[in-house]
């Protein structure tokens, strides 16, 4: 018997195991699964967490290049590790592209899209090699595919029929952005919301137990934190609520053009006559010429820097803060198109608070009386950009709250999601993720 039949019998035993001590009832049997996935995906979002920032630290020094700054040999890093990565998740997966959100968006809504452990673990070491070697890419989409692909792995051993088969990867994925946001309710409506699409209540109790186990996993491992330290929400005059309109508006018109970058540059990279597994050094050349150029804000998910800047440690004019953002919408979509195996989730939470931060500071030295902290309007905007280009309103207010610990910014969060929302309804009325499962014919 080979070590790797040994190990899926063992498992197997331990599953039925599991399974003979729950009580009877198919949903309480799922309740049971979903705590599973949960502490697995929550523990899986942590280390690929630390994974990253260990492959960071080797090739660029930091793990928070965005903040830090890149300089000397290791600007080549970031084409090095394209290089790497772009043939682990283009030349080595079955399907020759990085999966992501998408991939789990089909599985769970019933669409032929099967989550192939193979094509995952590459599409997960392609994206630490991007993220950690200085790509615009985000973690979450590897997290989601990793706690997405390791819950389908589980169902299809327990058998489960197709419906909770589908919850259970939708619960598998909740528990890692639970585990990495140190938000329970965020993971949990994400899963509903953004993949399952439905608030269905027979799913409901398996987000919560998945989300809640990922984030017990994540705050033993990580500490009890916040995943960002914006300022807290204070209204001095009901005028100050005026400005959310404009920057909703604004948030609106940087989804659109994120959009519209992301199309375009798909296109450009359809018609460029270089092997696929080339395409992803393409986005390493370019943020590494920018950091070269003093411009390293654009590197990696810049958590870090958006901290700096709302705390007002670090301080960018307005010029410079709109320099930024073209540059990050530029990278962003170099690396997406260019299928780098990153996420974009969080260059949108950038963009969205650079966004805030740009409308802040016009505001407040055009009309200091109409003007909220821009650090606040960051934290809005932050989540108005994410919740436009995802559609996921409810998610993004929970989520913004929870991940900032600061529950009074709803009310000018929504008006602001709300209004971002009809703005990039008006140009895309599906979510990026189910767009591109509609380019591939799904959803017919």
């Amino acid at each position: 018997m080979t070590t790797e039949s040994a190990l899926r019998e063992a498992v197997q035993a331990w599953l039925g195991r599991v399974s003979a001590r729950l009580p009877d009832g198919d949903r309480t049997r799922l309740l049971g699964y979903s705590a599973v996935v949960g502490v697995v995906g929550g523990a899986s979002a942590v280390g690929f967490e630390l994974a990253m920032n260990a492959v960071g630290t080797l090739a660029l020094g930091t793990d928070e290049p965005a903040l830090a700054g890149v300089s000397g040999w290791r600007l080549a890093m970031p084409v090095v590790t394209a290089l790497l990565g772009g043939a682990l998740g283009i030349a080595a997966t079955r399907t020759h592209k990085p999966r992501g959100i998408p991939d789990v968006i089909g599985a769970v809504r019933g669409e032929p899209v099967p989550l192939d452990a193979r094509d995952g673990g590459f599409s997960v070491a392609a994206a630490l090699l991007a993220i950690g070697g200085g790509q615009s890419a985000g973690r979450e989409g590897p997290i989601v595919m990793l706690g997405g692909t390791i819950a389908a792995a589980l169902g299809d051993r327990l058998a489960l029929p197709p419906h909770a088969w589908r919850v259970l990867v939708a619960a598998g994925a909740a528990a890692g952005i639970a585990a990495s946001f140190n938000s329970p309710l965020g993971g949990a409506f994400f899963a509903m919301e953004v993949l399952l699409g439905s608030f269905a209540v027979d799913a409901f109790a398996p987000m919560v137990v998945a989300s809640v186990a990922g984030t017990v996993v994540g705050q033993s491992l990580l500490g009890d934190r916040l995943a960002l330290s914006f300022p807290a929400f204070s209204l001095a005059h009901p005028r100050e609520l005026l400005v959310y309109p404009v920057l909703g508006v604004a948030c609106g018109l940087v989804t659109v053009a994120l959009r519209s970058s992301l199309r375009r540059t798909g296109q450009g990279f359809e018609r460029l006559a270089v092997p696929e597994w080339l395409r992803p050094a393409v986005g390493g050349v370019a943020v590494a010429a920018l950091a070269a150029a003093g411009l390293p804000h654009v590197m990696g998910n810049g958590y870090a820097l958006l901290d700096a800047l709302a705390s007002g440690t670090v301080a960018l004019g307005p010029v410079f803060l709109a320099g930024i953002l073209v540059a990050k919408l530029a990278t962003t979509a170099l690396a997406y198109s260019g299928r780098s195996g990153g996420g974009v989730f969080a260059p949108t939470l950038f963009l969205g608070a650079i966004t805030g931060q740009l409308v802040g500071e016009v505001v407040g030295s055009a009309a200091p009386a109409f003007a909220s902290s821009p650090g606040v309007l960051a934290t809005v905007g932050m989540g108005a950009v994410a919740a436009a280009v995802a559609h996921a309103p409810v998610t993004m207010a929970l989520m913004i709250a929870e991940m900032t610990g600061n529950y009074a910014i709803v009310l000018p969060l929504l008006v602001t999601i709300a209004i971002a929302l009809l703005v990039s309804v008006a140009s895309d009325r599906s979510s990026l993720y189910v767009q591109v499962l509609l380019d591939r014919g799904l959803f017919a």
